[in-house]
C-alpha cells in the first residue's frame, strides 16, 4: 500500500488476523480480538479481564458469575478525526452477553485505554493507523483503507 499508494480492502477475517499478529497493540487490552463487518459498521469481540471492567451496580448484581476474564462485544462505526488518526464510534455494548447502558461507555473505554484526543465524543475510542495509511472506514462489509500521499 505504501509503495503501490492503492486503496486496500479487507474482509473481517483479513482484518482480525492484522489485529492479532500485526497490530496487537490497537486493541489494548482486549485478547483473542475478532472483527465482523455488516454493512457499514464493525462488530469488535475480545476478551478482557474482569477487573478493567466499569463499576456498575448491573454488573456488580452479576460480577460473581463472571469469570476472570469476561467476553465483550462492541459495535459502532469508524470516524476520520485527521489523517493518519481515526476514532470508534461505540454505539453498543454487551459483556458476558449482558448489554451495557449507553451512560457507561465513557467509564468502560477509559478503563480500555482511551485517551483523550481533541475532537472526539465520549463514546469514541480514538487510534492511529498504521504508517502509510491516511484514512480508515467500513463500507459495504468490507474495512477501506486510504493511503496517505507520502
Amino acid at each position: 500500500m505504501r509503495r503501490d499508494q492503492d486503496t486496500v480492502h479487507l474482509t473481517d477475517v483479513e482484518f482480525t488476523s492484522l489485529l492479532r499478529y500485526d497490530l496487537a497493540g490497537l486493541t489494548g487490552p482486549l485478547r483473542d480480538p475478532a472483527v465482523d463487518f455488516v454493512d457499514n459498521t464493525l462488530k469488535l469481540t475480545g476478551k478482557v479481564p474482569k477487573d478493567l471492567l466499569p463499576d456498575s451496580p448491573e454488573l456488580a448484581r452479576v460480577g460473581g458469575y463472571l469469570p476472570d476474564t469476561v467476553t465483550v462485544r462492541v459495535g459502532g462505526s469508524l470516524r476520520p478525526l485527521r489523517p493518519g488518526h481515526g476514532a470508534l464510534n461505540v454505539q453498543e455494548v454487551a459483556i458476558a452477553g449482558f448489554p451495557v447502558p449507553a451512560s457507561y461507555y465513557p467509564m468502560a473505554l477509559r478503563r480500555l485505554g482511551r485517551r483523550d484526543e481533541p475532537g472526539t465524543e465520549p463514546n469514541e475510542y480514538p487510534f492511529t493507523l498504521p504508517p502509510g495509511v491516511a484514512s480508515a472506514r467500513v463500507e459495504g462489509g468490507a474495512l477501506i483503507l486510504s493511503p496517505s500521499n507520502q
